[in-house]
């Protein structure tokens, strides 16, 4: 799967990149996008080696006492990144329009403005795919390279980019692909983010594309950027679908991650009071998030790839 590769893709990219950063420059000044730290060569924090840096940088005693290759970074070194920490969790391959391959547009975005401005960019997948942990990108050669590696995270959930699954839109005894209003904590997220703690660089700009249907996650987040002074900000992705599904009578419900199955009869009332616990949960992430010092904003897979979700991120404060 190439979507974020099509020509036609990358064209839309490279003009929204340019509204982008013309939007961007007429705004209020604000906190860059990153930076690099110095001058100067004070210690900031030890952290495990990257596949591609510079083999240089690595603390050889350190690794060798530890058996694992570990970075010293300093003031001059440390450079400010923006992570892309995306959930590829099941719940994930869902929508009207696909909300990994949404998440993956987003991503892109945000990651081609840090790239472009000779800055790096690294892709984290969640949960941890083996032997892609953790990939990192430079400048505008890296554009491509980056692009690819969304590309990958959203085959591993099973989801093209541009996917459009069908719309749930029959009645009795018909099946219908949905996750349960109440999220089990530890479906996903935990492990990939303990070991995503012990790789991570202070200071960086970490971006969460999730979904949020592990409660654990949103704790997660805000003690890894509290832990290791991230400029954190949440996504929370979401499909019209979720928030106000159809009243279709009689269905049968099946979680998207444990297969677990209920049937139910979602009449208007059963549809209204849905809609009521998702907004009072959605709501109360929010606010769980934004306490721990995580910016966060809710992004329906409808938002149209274009001005309007630049400006809407940067209202939200992810492109200061």
């Amino acid at each position: 799967m190439n979507g974020l590769l099509d020509p036609a893709f990358l064209n839309r990219l490279a003009r929204l990149t340019v509204v982008a950063r013309r939007i961007r420059s007429l705004a209020p000044p604000g906190r860059r996008w990153s930076a690099l730290r110095g001058p100067g060569a004070d210690f900031l924090e030890y952290r495990e080696y990257v596949p591609g840096e510079d083999a240089g940088a690595i603390d050889w005693k350190l690794s060798m006492r530890l058996d694992r290759l570990y970075v010293r970074d300093t003031e001059t070194t440390a450079e400010l990144a923006a992570l892309m920490v995306v959930d590829g969790s099941p719940s994930m391959n869902f929508g009207r329009v696909n909300k990994i391959g949404f998440a993956a547009r987003v991503a892109a975005l945000i990651g081609a403005l840090v790239l472009v401005g000779g800055e790096t960019v690294e892709v984290f997948d969640l949960p941890t795919a083996p032997g892609k942990e953790r990939r990192r990108f430079r400048g505008k050669t890296g554009l491509k390279p980056f692009l690819a590696a969304l590309n990958e995270a959203c085959d591993r959930a099973g989801a093209p980019v541009e996917a459009r699954t069908p719309v749930v839109a029959s009645r009795a005894g018909r099946t219908v692909a949905r996750r349960s209003i109440e999220p089990r904590p530890g479906v996903t997220g935990e492990g990939a983010l303990a070991d995503l703690s012990r790789r991570v660089a202070g200071g960086q700009n970490l971006y969460l594309f999730t979904d949020m249907y592990d409660d654990a996650l949103a704790v997660g987040v805000a003690a890894l950027a509290a832990h290791h002074r991230l400029r954190a900000f949440a996504l929370l992705i979401e499909d019209p679908l979720e928030h106000a599904p159809p009243a279709l009578g009689p269905v049968r419900l099946v979680d998207a991650e444990t297969g677990r199955r209920m049937d139910a009869t979602l009449d208007a009332a059963a549809v209204a009071a849905y809609r009521r616990r998702y907004e009072v949960r959605a709501e109360r992430l929010t606010r769980r998030l934004r306490a721990g010092g995580v910016g966060c904003v809710r992004l329906p897979t409808v938002t149209p790839f274009d001005a309007s979700l630049v400006r809407r991120l940067l209202r939200a404060g992810l492109l200061a």
